[in-house]
């Protein structure tokens, strides 16, 4: 990623690694060509992107915004630029972390601090996007881990009480009818065996 763009002195847009601004005198002509000039260039990056867009929609409004999305990116990854970059400020990005790493982290957790700490650690760590999206998923979502918990626990519960059943039903077993105490016992040690497999 480049640290900034290469554009003329009469462009009203300047730029840092992470994020672009507009001049207050930007012209909407301006800040067009601008837009499809980032578009179709290899230098511009999504925080670019998403930060013109919102200086377009500032400025001139959200359908003008929209009618510029026509170009080789979907509406739908131009609404995410601009998600983003509303969302997290250039002041809480990080330069050493990718724009998809912000991404996640901010669509994941739906909080700036939060995100921003998950940022901060993917640099210290350097830990992959798909590592990131796991360490969010878990730390966020504990309840995985305890309805696990809570199954096993849940099984042992019915191991349990057959097998209480059957300690408290064996010295009752008559001799005239063992064959039905038979497939009784043998149906409750079939269903500790299934529930011994799964857990």
């Amino acid at each position: 990623m480049n640290n900034t763009l290469n554009v003329s002195s009469t462009v009203p847009i300047k730029t840092t690694q992470i994020s672009l601004t507009v001049a207050d005198d930007a012209t909407q002509d301006q800040l067009k060509a601008e837009f499809h000039k980032l578009t179709q260039s290899s230098e511009s990056n999504a925080f670019w992107l998403g930060d013109l867009l919102l200086a377009i929609e500032a400025r001139h409004g959200q359908k003008y915004a929209l009618a510029l999305a026509k170009t080789k990116f979907s509406y739908n990854k131009l609404k995410e630029f601009k998600s983003v970059c509303n969302r997290i400020p250039p002041a809480s990005r990080n330069p050493a972390v990718s724009y998809t790493h912000h991404c996640d982290a901010i669509n994941l957790t739906g909080d700036l601090d939060l995100a921003v700490k998950y940022i901060d650690l993917v640099e210290r760590e350097r830990l992959p996007v798909s590592q990131m999206r796991k360490l969010i998923k878990t730390d966020l979502n504990p309840r995985k881990d305890e309805e696990k918990v809570t199954i096993f626990v849940s099984k042992w519960k019915i191991i349990e009480d057959c097998l209480n059943t059957i300690e408290y039903n064996l010295p009752k077993v008559e001799t005239e009818r063992l064959d039905i105490q038979k497939d009784w016992f043998r149906s409750r040690i079939n269903t500790l065996l299934e529930l011994a497999n799964n857990l």
